[in-house]
């Protein structure tokens, strides 16, 4: 019997064994694998068929997919042809989504590449000439099927092999073409047979390399981790070589002082409800246009305490430079304006014995503005304001302050240890208060707000450090050099009312807006405010280190307001 058991054994590891070397098993592929490492443009998805259904009936889809829209862009300002290309792009987007087959083909997880000639001299001025398709499609693929259903009756079929793969071409009645092969489950298709011949040539080298195809593409893979962990759809761009495939994109890296994206990539987390938008530049120029701008390092998330409950509004960033902010002022400003900011520099020199300039030079980088909702018993809610700034030189602006409100009735108070002096205005009708915390000036519309700022500064900071614990976000996750929160639907129902009143139309000489700008409110400013008034809450930051340029907008709607508070 033991004899008997242990030949039964033997012949079950035999025969497992020789199943799995006739089968081949082998690891599951990454679509990427396909691409070459010089593809100019990539675009990933899980499912592009659902990706594209949610942006198309999106507020701005819809929008952008008017008949009329081409001729609005150029209302506002855009040159005919760069409007008309536009145009093309959006219809041939929209006879696209159309199709029942590339509905079914795109369900699946996607690539879509834009693969350059291998040869430098015979670049193509149609990038859907370069353009490659690989889809996960399993086994129930049908490539010809969905052929005939995207361009018509197939009138030559044509069989090569390949490298050991089954190169298929179809030929349609409007002299079209197109090569595809079904490999491993991997539907590889294109307009050109030389660009499948070179994806499945790149799919071989995994077979002796452990890195192959934009795994060795040390931009992509940045910009990849950059996105951070599963996006649900991810475009990448080589910038400096992408205008060579369409003469409309020739103008499109017009560099700003100095500085041009090199590497660029869009991205959007579902899951995590995040859409970002992230750029490498020349380490050099970017740092130099840093210099010359003075342009602080980002920080980790310092925005997260000046952010409770009652916030509407939070605006923070270390980018702060008072002197030019006034120097554009007066120099953007209608006259009535910049009269009044004179008076205000004369008394201030009057008051303190300081210029403007000055003046400036006790503040520092770092600024902060954020509004609350103020709620009392018995009394109508109401908005408060505070204002923060870094300083340089307290000493010297709390000298300038008492010099200012010299004169004035102030009332003192202490919480927590500080100091917070309140000016009673307007027989008592107004009540500001300022103090000094930390090397910081906090200005507010009350004492009671900056008593609130005190209390809930410290019990934020808990909260928010474990939130990042719980929530084990990245540090290039949470750094920024500015962090804007809104309570968005708020926000849009206090702003529609007065952006309506100004787009009217007015026939006074002296409009307060110009044609064009009150086109613009009444055709997309007006719309998306309507739309975003179904958004709890949003977030948005961004940060230039290094090579890096980042801009992430983060949004919540109102079933997941309160996680998005506690990161």
């Amino acid at each position: 019997m033991t004899r008997l058991a242990a030949l039964l054994l033997l012949c079950s590891v035999f025969g497992l064994g020789g199943y799995l070397l006739s089968v081949r098993i082998q690891p599951a592929v990454d679509l990427i694998e396909y691409v070459p490492a010089e593809a100019t443009a990539l675009a990933e998805g899980e499912n592009f068929a659902q990706t594209w259904a949610l942006w198309r009936h999106s507020l701005v889809g819809e929008k952008l997919h008017q008949t009329d829209f081409p001729a609005l862009l150029v209302k506002l300002g855009w040159e005919q042809p760069l409007a008309d290309s536009l145009a093309t792009l959006l219809a041939q987007m929209e006879r696209c989504g159309q199709i029942a087959a590339l509905g079914q083909v795109f369900a699946h997880k996607a690539v879509a590449a834009l693969v350059p000639d291998s040869s430098a001299e015979h670049l193509l001025t149609d990038p859907l000439e370069r353009l490659v398709v690989i889809v996960n499609v399993g086994n129930g693929g049908a490539p010809q099927q969905w052929a005939e259903e995207l361009f018509g009756v197939v009138r030559s079929r044509s069989v090569q092999q390949y490298q050991n793969a089954t190169l298929i071409t179809l030929r349609f009645d409007d002299e079209r073409a197109l090569t595809y092969c079904l490999q491993r489950g991997v539907l590889i298709a294109a307009l050109r047979e030389e660009v499948v011949r070179r994806c499945v040539s790149q799919s071989l080298q995994r077979m002796v390399q452990v890195r192959t195809g934009l795994q060795l593409n040390r931009q992509y893979q940045r910009l990849r981790a950059l996105a951070g962990a599963s996006p649900d759809f991810f475009l990448y761009a080589d910038a400096a070589a992408l205008p060579a495939f369409h003469p409309v994109l020739q103008d499109w890296g017009q560099d700003l002082e100095g500085l041009q994206p090199l590497h660029l990539a869009i991205f959007h987390r579902a899951q995590a409800s995040r859409l970002g938008i992230v750029a490498l530049a020349d380490k050099e120029q970017l740092a130099a246009f840093i210099r010359r701008h003075q342009l602080a390092e980002p920080v980790d998330d310092p925005s997260v305490p000046h952010v409770s409950s009652d916030t509407d509004f939070s605006l923070w960033t270390n980018w702060f430079q008072p002197k030019k902010l006034w120097n554009l002022a007066q120099l953007k400003s209608p006259p009535e304006i910049v009269g009044l900011m004179s008076l205000f520099a004369q008394y201030l020199t009057t008051a303190t014995g300081q210029t403007m300039d000055s003046f400036f030079d006790v503040f520092g980088s770092e600024f902060g503005v954020f509004i609350n909702q103020q709620r009392a018993p018995h009394q109508s809610t109401s908005s408060m304001a505070c204002v923060s700034v870094a300083l340089r030189d307290p000493v010297q602006t709390a000298n300038a302050l008492k010099a200012l409100t010299a004169g004035l009735q102030a009332v003192t108070v202490v919480a927590d240890g500080t100091e917070i002096v309140s000016v009673v205005m307007a027989g008592g009708l107004l009540q500001p208060a300022y103090a000094l915390v930390r090397n910081q000036l906090v200005l507010a519309d009350s004492v009671e707000l900056i008593e609130q700022l005190l209390r809930r500064s410290g019990e934020q900071a808990t909260a928010a450090t474990a939130g990042k614990e719980r929530g084990g976000r990245t540090v290039r996750e949470r750094w920024g050099n500015f962090f804007l929160f809104v309570r968005t639907g708020s926000l849009a129902e206090r702003l529609l009312p007065v952006l309506t009143v100004l787009a009217k139309e007015s026939r006074e000489k002296n409009e307060m807006i110009a044609p064009r700008a009150r086109l613009l409110l009444q055709e997309m400013v007006l719309p998306l405010l309507s739309g975003l008034r179904g958004v709890e809450v949003s977030r948005l930051r961004g940060y230039l280190y290094e090579d890096e340029m980042l801009l992430e907008l983060e949004y919540a709607p109102p079933q997941t307001a309160l996680p998005l508070l506690s990161r």
